[in-house]
């Protein structure tokens, strides 16, 4: 059982030691499951995962600021990424390929097919092919729609793969009426743990696309997405600070408490920048336009579509105050603006759900008090369980009551 063990945690310093360095490996001839690193036995469920940690590790935006090469390397194994995950993700494309292999998603006779082939569908419409039935009796036929995907990404679009990647995170919005409504790059990137264009989750990370330069090409509008801005990241998410979770992204809206100056006691502002060198926050105040510096300790999150639940007043369950503020000193959140009320109320932890993308500390976990005190960005809410998925800086992912976190800083 020990040397289970030791194994165990050899391949996870492994595989943690390989994901430290943005290297991709050479993909061009690998097949779908080399290229996730999973089992040809995988669950549905390992696929998507496998998926969503290859997706975020090679995203092109993670490598905007480094040389010309590199960005090419990642924008290839992203999009073999893609492809991999469309077909394993499918029953029947996965059973397909399977059986036949890349010749089989090609449209080509696989090696020792005999009888059987594939032809272009009728019309000839680029991603469907028919297969044949040869031999005696053999006239059926059978119509497969693929969009295209090969190893090697060569027939994976920029487009479709940052749709898939839109569709796994979660990100709104979708083809129809254009993708100007998907969810940014950043916005992503800052739910599961800060990160930002041509960073790493290492802290102090700074970088950034140039000027005009959007990732993936022609993606913008109806055209497809921007890997600047994924289609419809405002500019303030699209230049966020990216630190990892314990620090706020630029453009969040804070509330002042607790400083020296009682003029300013209270006021509101944005977040604009963070030094970690100096452990300060650049707030621009609001609405006076001036900017201070401020410690972390004296900010709280302005937090919008939360949403009241559990408690026994069921006039408030399923409302959403206009901006919920954690209070440290009562471990409650002060709620204004419920459609109930005119005046403020505090809410239980519990009781208040999250929006995804809120930075967080966990609080209060017992079965592993290690992660008490760790910064999280939540990931997910599942609302009947009453559950966050939250990512630590570490990237792990861990599902945690509603009472067991608080608003960054807590």
């Amino acid at each position: 059982r020990n040397s289970n063990r030791v194994q165990s945690l050899q391949r996870l310093t492994l595989s943690i030691t390989s994901t430290s360095h943005d290297v991709p490996r050479d993909m061009s001839n690998s097949d779908f499951y080399t290229i996730l690193d999973v089992a040809r036995t995988a669950s549905a469920d390992d696929i998507k995962k496998a998926y969503r940690k290859a997706a975020l590790k090679w995203h092109p935006d993670r490598f905007a600021g480094k040389s010309e090469a590199a960005r090419k390397d990642a924008e290839a194994t992203f999009k073999n990424v893609a492809s991999a995950y469309e077909v394993l993700s499918d029953e029947n494309k996965r059973a397909t390929y399977d059986r036949y292999g890349e010749a089989g998603l090609n449209g080509k006779s696989p090696p020792g097919a005999g009888g059987h082939g594939f032809q272009p569908a009728a019309g000839g419409m680029p991603g469907f092919f028919s297969f044949s039935q040869g031999g005696a009796g053999g006239t059926g036929k059978v119509q497969f729609d693929f969009s295209g995907p090969t190893p090697g990404g060569g027939d994976m679009s920029a487009e479709r793969a940052a749709e898939i990647f839109a569709q796994i995170f979660g990100a709104s919005g979708g083809m129809g009426g254009g993708m100007s409504g998907m969810g940014g790059m950043n916005e992503v990137l800052s739910r599961l743990g800060g990160m930002e264009h041509g960073t790493s989750r290492k802290r102090g990370g700074r970088g950034g696309l140039p000027a005009g330069m959007g990732g993936f090409p022609g993606l913008n509008g109806l055209g497809g997405i921007d890997f600047g801005s994924l289609g419809g990241a405002t500019a303030k998410k699209r230049h966020a600070a990216a630190a990892g979770a314990g620090v706020l992204p630029r453009g969040t809206n804070v509330t002042l408490c607790g400083l020296s100056d009682a003029s300013r006691e209270g006021a509101i502002g944005q977040v604009e920048s963070h030094d970690g060198s100096r452990g300060r926050y650049t707030v621009l105040l609001q609405p006076s336009g001036d900017r201070i510096a401020v410690k972390s300790s004296v900010l709280r999150q302005r937090i919008e579509h939360t949403t009241v639940v559990g408690t026994s007043h069921p006039a408030l369950n399923g409302r959403q105050p206009a901006v919920a503020v954690y209070d440290p000193a009562t471990g409650r959140y002060r709620c204004e603006g419920l459609p109930t009320t005119n005046a403020s109320m505090f809410i239980k932890r519990e009781n208040l759900v999250l929006p995804k993308s809120t930075h967080v500390a966990i609080e209060g976990v017992r079965s592993r008090p290690s992660l008490n005190g760790q910064p999280a960005v939540v990931i997910d809410v599942d609302r009947d369980a009453q559950r966050y998925l939250v990512q630590l800086d570490s990237e792990e992912m861990v599902r945690l009551k509603l009472g067991a976190v608080a608003a960054f800083p807590a």
